[in-house]
């Protein structure tokens, strides 16, 4: 029997990729029955992840090479490389025996993990070889995101997980962001020709959509499958400033941040806030990124958008919002006490790992917004 064509999106940080795996999980049957598998093999013992984090571990293994990641490494047991690699002949034989099972044509799989924990010529080779062993022809997909809006979104998620500092603070470490060395990288480990670059614009992709597009690298129509809901993944000037505010507060009290709370903490604020002024880059600051990329952006433009006469033409974006007063981080913080009362921002449970942390910061937190209140509205800084 002949090995299947793999389709891998490689995904790399803040470019859709959730909403990407959230098309494909929630499409699964109907993609098998457009003659496209979405690859999620099951193993005994061990959770399905849609972000498919297995083959990142493979990946790694198949490099010699720990994934830096210890949350994974927890949840799959693989705190060493002996583990780590004993996990990866497990999986392998399971790939080939869901792919012995279903018989696909074509497969389709999507990880932010083979992009985003570590970029480098050799682990590229590692993920091609790895995944060269059980597929015939395979393709890889690249979105790249313009370095001036992929900053202020990673600056999101940092807030999620205790940062304190502004946006502001966090620019001059982050200014450069190397997509031409991710793109030199894969090329280098020989998988040039069978790369599809994309762009995060509007006016490169199908109809100026993320999910459009993917559905057309698979040869589909993204209008013949349920759309997912799409989640606002920024936050507003005011929902953020609380956000980091709080964990100004919340320093020293420990507690795992991805745990059950803040996740549903960090979906009210941003639900709850959506239709306010956005998170922003000053014009300054833009400038300086654009110009800290400049040089790399020209040279990946040349090799693989030669009919583009800028990589990411300069936007007209508003002038960030002012500073949030100290009334408007109250209206937050009131929103936050409701939606706790009502259960809608919820702690973990009880026998969970973390829970008492979880009860704590939840606590902490709830305090702390109703603290909030009791401010003199009108100030333009507020200290927690």
């Amino acid at each position: 029997m002949s090995r299947p064509e793999a389709i891998v999106h490689v995904g790399m940080p803040k470019t859709g990729t959730t909403s990407i795996q959230s098309w494909l999980r929630e499409n699964k049957a109907a993609l098998a029955g457009a003659g496209v598998h979405f690859a999620q093999v099951p193993m005994r013992g061990m959770p399905v992840r849609y972000s498919q984090i297995e083959y990142a571990l493979c990946q790694f293994a198949e490099a010699g090479e720990l994934l830096p990641d210890p949350m994974p490494r927890r949840v799959f047991g693989t705190p060493d490389l002996a583990a780590q690699a004993d996990f990866a002949k497990r999986f392998e034989a399971a790939l080939d025996g869901w792919i012995a099972a279903e018989k696909p044509a074509k497969v389709v799989l999507s990880s932010e993990h083979i992009g985003g924990a570590r970029v480098s010529p050799e682990l590229s080779a590692a993920a091609d070889r790895m995944f060269r062993r059980h597929f015939g022809k395979v393709t890889y997909v690249i979105y790249l995101r313009r370095q001036e809006d992929l900053l202020v979104s990673r600056y999101s998620q940092r807030l999620r997980f205790g940062l304190t500092k502004t946006l502001e603070q966090t620019v001059p470490a982050a200014l450069v962001h190397d997509h031409d060395k991710v793109v030199r990288d894969w090329e280098a480990a020989g998988a040039g020709d069978r790369m599809i670059v994309r762009l995060l614009e509007k006016d490169a992709m199908k109809d100026g959509d993320l999910l459009a597009d993917f559905a057309a690298i698979l040869g589909l129509n993204a209008a013949d499958f349920t759309r997912p809901e799409r989640m606002n993944e920024s936050f507003s000037a005011a929902a953020a400033e609380f956000l980091r505010q709080l964990n100004i507060a919340e320093e020293g009290l420990g507690g795992d941040r991805s745990d059950r709370f803040t996740s549903t903490l960090v979906t009210h604020l941003k639900r709850t806030y959506a239709d306010r002024p956005r998170l922003a880059l000053s014009p300054e600051d833009v400038a300086r990124v654009r110009d800290a990329n400049a040089e790399s952006n020209e040279a990946l433009r040349a090799r693989w958008f030669p009919e583009r006469a800028e990589l990411f033409p300069a936007n007209a974006a508003p002038p960030p919002a002012p500073p949030p007063t100290a009334a408007e981080l109250a209206e937050v913080g009131a929103g936050v006490v409701r939606a706790i009362r009502l259960g809608e921002i919820a702690g973990a449970a009880g026998t969970q790992a973390g829970a008492a942390p979880a009860r704590q910061l939840k606590t902490a937190t709830r305090g702390w917004a109703a603290r909030l209140l009791r401010r003199r509205p009108g100030a333009t800084t507020l200290a927690p």
